[in-house]
């Protein structure tokens, strides 16, 4: 029982030709008359075989078989007598479009033009393109094939039906437009934008009906989430109208009052969007003056700008159907509800609306509500019939939105003149990840010489994308003023953090600032005294006097003093501090002055002022934690620790460190990962306070960044003094001829979400492993560069009836290893029960497990530092021969707190593991037939990969701690084959293929360049 509309908008219900138009048109094209010069094909591209005769273009003005009418509203969108067939080429770029040489030049100007176009494609889910070709005036001898201006459609369009495109277009001009501007001698329509790097073949798309105008209103349009009357039909009852509607959610009940007047309300600019949890029971309600009338409840769960509202042979919402809830709607001929029970009659609308859940699987983001009272009828569009017409009843249609809220929000923070931190932290705002209604409490911090006006905050979702997806907003902007700040301090309110993505931008503005005695705090001081060479002494630092005729001694070009949080102060001359937290230049007494003991919140470089009785010491003091984090991203390549400090003892073992002491030496040795890759010689060190932040905080040098030699000996020594707040180290490998592999698979978790096209979740199942498996991005998710799977307590799906929900990815559906090297870095949180792994199962599952093999790259359980590597077979598990040969091993390596690389050499005849890039087991192929007939080797084919994070249930893993949080990171893992050009063929400088040639992207070429190119499925190299 399919039912969903589309109906044309009021416009549309006159014939185009019709139209009366209160616009200037500057001119139409029709095709019917010799109103263009020309019509033919243009591609942007300059390599393009449409330009250079390889591919003769495909375009003609033809009869007009399109004239039929809409089969959802019934009316001919084009009746002209013409039309222009185009072919868009599968060999042309992106760029490739109709081009209409005008008879007409017509100027462009300050003001926005806009250009219509009625097209008619096969697909509707990608942008159109105008590009205007012609000449600036002004410039003597210019072509007039220069593209001009480049403008976007970017609505989704109905497959195979007519569309009236608007392009808006504008251009330089001087206040005289009639002495110079731009002079547009030609359209090009490019019908589809989208990358077709990957099309098979070409579509044919039709043109007509070109029109010049000032107007952006469509000639007529589909819309997105129609009525079957006039979006502002007054209600003419007055014995029947909606005066509000009500969504009960939790606790909370959302009352939305709407226009009697109206028919129909858009409620969504007035208000704002009611925030659901996926999963969550929310009940919906309406308040109505009159009676007979049902009331009906959709939500748009698939965002596509419509309604579906199938339902079953008893009224109850089919699968995927978007109306969620009904009373008194006729179903084949019996009044129902959407619980489908039989409600006896139609007279319902007094009565609450039943409730409803909202999907579990539906993704965070803005969802379109619509409430309805009308009679009989489930459409979402209203009564159409002649005798019950929802305008005639005097019904009411009203629509909302939904904001389904994320459970973490991703905060970032831009602005000039300042910073805007983390009040508990001093942390620049930048890509801080919150969970979901969480309060987060800000700082501005303004740069000497400004203060701010308050802050503008953008919510929502895709912050960088469109404002809106089919009419709904996808995120919002609110300004709060300075005047809302207590101490530069402001707590976000909880309506910005419910949603995905929140930028907030400081509004910085200059101020006068007269500064008396550069960074004093006002007191009488004595201007000349004698103390023979004395000073000040501050945690092992000393300042001596250099001119003791002044009491104002500046220190802030000597190196900073480092203080770790909660230090106590024990200076040679008793005084008073005072810290510039907020770096504006002053000193405040009341919010800067400490008295002993350094607070354990801020981290940064300040100036600081020592003030005794007779003099002001200024300096540098940098706050940081007593622990250093190690932030370190080798291409191609690991590090491993040579020497590293924790709790002040000096360790060598292997792994690098999450976090070590403070202003203690580090080093590091850089290992490829496979032979033929050499390193540059050099590592960029960035170390320091806020390392993706700007540099300069109030004129203090935040963070420092330098080159570091990395040695013949593969060392990178990183000395006690760049040692503090964060180090992030970064270097790179780079094949050599001599390298013999190539990396044909990798994942950096760079990103902000785990790309999809790599990684996939497998379903639950029965095994220790598998029992909890969950998609829930609570427990599977992209931060700070590394994938986290984590294993806690079921809290966010009630309808889960798992206790913990468990994360995992795996690369079956993208990659899978035959022969070759594959390695991770991982680092786990050990805990009783812990029961993470990096391992790999093979695509073939035939004979079922563990016949057809296991391999474990990486194991560990509980708290114990070290890992396990072990294959599965038939031969190990099922026959017990696992010392023939030894099927696992464990080595020691201390778990918490450090990184560990952990990789595995597949080779034909031998699995060889390596943790750290030292060889540590390896397991060999028998040359005995019987034993491979008995399932010895079942690696001769290719497996995927594995990440995980499970926890145990007392067989080997110990059973697991339920308010733990377990959480194993993932900070890359690459892959390299021993074929690295399989199917490619050297070829000389020169050499010239014969056609087709393609590059990488797919696009058609002679393959003159050096490079790699394709040619009848074969790669092939030019040097």
């Amino acid at each position: 029982m399919k039912k969903t509309h589309r109906y044309l908008q009021a416009v549309a219900l006159l014939s185009v030709q019709s139209m009366l138009w209160s616009t200037v048109c500057a001119q139409t094209i029709t095709f019917d008359t010799n109103d263009f010069k020309s019509v033919s094909v243009y591609d942007g591209w300059s390599d393009s075989p449409l330009r250079d005769g390889r591919i003769s273009p495909a375009v003609q003005v033809i009869d007009n078989h399109l004239t039929a009418a809409d089969p959802e509203t019934g009316l001919q969108p084009n009746t002209t007598a013409k039309i222009v067939g185009f072919q868009r080429s599968r060999y042309g770029s992106n760029l490739a479009g109709l081009r209409v040489d005008l008879k007409e030049t017509f100027r462009l100007t300050k003001e926005p033009r806009y250009v219509h176009v009625m097209i008619n494609r096969p697909v509707s889910d990608s942008r159109m393109m105008l590009i205007t070709l012609g000449k600036r005036s002004e410039r003597a001898g210019q072509s007039a094939e220069v593209e001009q201006t480049w403008s976007l459609y970017k609505a989704n369009t109905k497959a195979n039906g007519w569309v009236d495109a608007v392009f808006e277009i504008k251009g330089f001009s001087y206040a005289d437009p009639t002495k110079n501007g731009i002079d547009i001698h030609s359209l090009v329509i490019c019908p589809d934008v989208a990358d077709r790097s990957n099309l098979s073949e070409d579509f044919a798309c039709y043109i007509d009906q070109i029109e010049i105008t000032d107007s952006n209103t469509p000639r007529f349009a589909t819309g997105n989430y129609t009525l079957s009357f006039e979006e502002n039909h007054a209600n003419s009852r007055t014995d029947r109208h909606l005066n509000s509607v009500s969504l009960s959610v939790g606790t909370n009940l959302y009352t939305l009052p709407t226009d009697a007047g109206r028919i129909y309300n858009n409620l969504i600019s007035s208000q704002a969007p009611i925030s659901v949890n996926a999963g969550q029971k929310i009940t919906p309600s309406v308040n109505y003056t009159g009676t007979w009338m049902g009331a009906f409840a959709y939500v748009d769960w698939n965002q596509d700008g419509k309604f579906s509202f199938d339902v079953n042979t008893d009224g109850t919402p089919a699968a995927n159907s978007e109306i969620v809830s009904y009373n008194g709607g006729n179903v084949n001929n019996t009044w129902r509800n959407s619980l489908g029970e039989d409600v006896g009659n139609g007279n319902r609308v007094a009565n609450q609306l039943p409730a409803f859940t909202v999907p579990q699987t539906t993704k965070p983001g803005i969802y379109r509500m619509r409430f309805k009272v009308d009679w009989s009828t489930l459409d979402p569009a209203g009564n159409s019939t002649s005798n019950n017409l929802i305008t005639a009843n005097g019904g009411g249609i009203a629509d909302v939105v939904l904001n389904v809220r994320s459970s973490e929000t991703l905060v970032n923070a831009s602005q000039l003149n300042g910073d805007i931190v983390v009040a508990s932290t001093s942390q620049a705002v930048s890509n801080l990840t919150m969970h979901s209604n969480s309060p987060l409490r800000i700082r501005m911090m303004p740069a000497p010489g400004f203060t701010h006006n308050g802050i503008r905050i953008t919510y929502g979702y895709h912050l960088s994308g469109d404002s809106l997806l089919n009419d709904n907003p996808q995120f919002f902007t609110a300004t709060i003023p300075a005047t809302a700040f207590v101490d530069n301090e402001l707590t976000l309110p909880d309506e910005f953090m419910g949603y995905g993505e929140v930028r907030l931008e400081g509004l910085m503005v200059q101020e006068n600032i007269v500064e008396l005695d550069d960074h004093a705090v006002e007191h009488d001081r004595i201007s000349t005294l004698e103390l023979n060479g004395t000073g000040i002494s501050l945690a092992n630092r000393s300042y001596t006097l250099t001119d003791n005729s002044h009491s104002l001694q500046d220190f802030t070009q000597e190196r900073m003093v480092g203080f770790t949080h909660g230090q106590e102060l024990q200076p040679s001359i008793p005084g008073q501090l005072y810290i510039d937290y907020n770096r504006d230049g002053h000193f405040s007494q009341a919010t800067e002055r400490h008295t002993g003991v350094l607070p354990t919140h801020v981290e940064g470089i300040f100036r600081a002022l020592w003030q005794t009785e007779q003099y002001q010491f200024l300096f540098l003091v940098n706050l940081h934690a007593p622990k250093t984090k190690v932030i370190s991203d080798i291409t191609h390549g690991r590090f491993i620790s040579r020497l590293k400090y924790v709790n002040g003892q000096a360790l060598t073992t292997k792994g690098v460190p999450v976090a070590t002491d403070a202003y203690k030496f580090l080093g590091l040795i850089a290992q490829p990962l496979q032979s033929g890759y050499q390193i540059n010689g050099k590592a960029r060190v960035r170390y320091g306070h806020n390392l993706d932040g700007a540099q300069q905080s109030g004129g203090i040098t935040q963070w420092f960044e330098e080159e570091m030699e990395i040695g013949s000996d593969s060392r990178l020594n990183i000395g006690y003094n760049n040692m503090f707040g964060t180090v992030r180290i970064l270097a790179a490998f780079e094949p050599t001829e001599a390298a013999t592999t190539q990396q044909v698979f990798a994942d950096e978790f760079n990103g902000t979400s785990i790309d999809d096209s790599k990684w996939s979740v497998r379903q639950r199942g029965n095994a220790t492993w598998a029992r909890f498996i969950s998609s829930d991005p609570n427990v599977t998710f992209v931060q700070d560069g590394s994938l986290v799977c984590q294993a806690r307590k079921n809290v966010f799906d009630p309808t889960d009836k798992v206790p913990t929900l468990s994360g995992m990815r795996e690369s079956a559906k993208s990659y899978a290893l035959l022969h070759g090297y594959v390695e991770a870095r991982v680092l786990t949180k050990p805990h009783v029960g812990n029961f993470p792994a990096f391992w790999m199962m093979p695509m073939d599952m035939t004979g079922g497990w563990p016949t057809c093999g296991e391999i474990d790259i990486w194991e560990t359980i509980d708290e114990r530092n070290s890992s396990w590597h072990t294959v599965h077979s038939n031969w190990t598990y099922n026959l017990k021969k696992n010392g023939q040969p030894r099927s696992t091993f464990e080595f020691a390596c201390t778990q918490d707190g450090e990184w560990h690389t952990y990789g595995l050499l597949k080779e034909a005849d031998k699995l060889t593991w390596y943790v750290d890039g030292e060889e540590v087991f390896s397991y060999a192929k028998s040359t005995n037939q019987s034993d491979l007939g008995q399932g010895q080797w079942p690696y001769d084919k290719a497996f995927h990969l594995i990440l995980n994070q499970s926890v145990g249930r007392g067989e080997w893993a110990a059973h697991y701690d339920p308010d733990f949080v377990y959480e194993t990171r993932f900070d890359w893992v690459r892959a390299y084959e021993l074929s690295p050009l399989n199917d490619v063929e050297h070829v000389k400088a020169g050499f010239t293929a014969q056609p087709p040639i393609y590059d990488l992207c797919g696009r058609p070429t002679r393959g003159k360049t050096k490079g790699l190119y394709v040619q009848n499925g074969r790669k092939f190299i030019v040097k």
